[in-house]
């Protein structure tokens, strides 16, 4: 009995670290998969409806803000006037809320606030994308946005 008792313990000390490991990998994974999907959506509506799509950070999943970071949410929205904001007229197609707690979403160059696809499906301005967690290592991702349009999804990128 006294055996059996002491294997499961260190299959216990073994499997809790390793499975916690995998819920917070699949967490981002999972995010990363969101934001690369409301973006291929954002590029085949531009080219559907052949008017500029958005996609911007929001705060409150009915318009764009420049405050924070793209974990507490994202919309995507025709933006029928371009001016990069939600209006009266603009159709919404997709809304996100926030990342789960612990992650956190930051954009740079031409993503930092908002990604917009022309109706040709090529990006306006390209940029770049870090997703991570609560963790230091090797376990964030990177989302990268070309000026054609391509999004790459990079893993093992180093967070703080």
């Amino acid at each position: 009995m006294l055996v059996v008792v002491a294997v499961l313990i260190i299959g216990l000390a073994v499997g809790v670290p390793q499975f916690a490991r995998l819920v917070k990998n699949n967490a981002l994974s999972a995010s990363s998969n969101e934001f690369v999907q409301a973006l291929s959506l954002a590029r085949s509506e531009a080219v559907k409806r052949l008017k500029s799509v958005t996609v911007c950070k929001s705060n409150d999943q009915t318009g764009c803000t420049t405050n924070g970071d793209w974990s507490q949410g994202w919309i995507a929205f025709v933006d029928n006037n371009g001016n990069g904001s939600v209006n009266p007229g603009d159709t919404v197609v997709l809304v996100h809320d926030a990342l789960p707690s612990g992650q956190s979403f930051a954009g740079s160059n031409g993503a930092a606030n908002a990604l917009t696809y022309t109706s040709s499906g090529k990006i306006k301005s390209a940029g770049s994308l870090k997703l991570c967690d609560d963790r230091s290592g090797n376990f964030g991702k990177s989302i990268s946005v070309s000026v054609t349009g391509r999004v790459r999804l990079s893993t093992g990128v180093s967070c703080p």
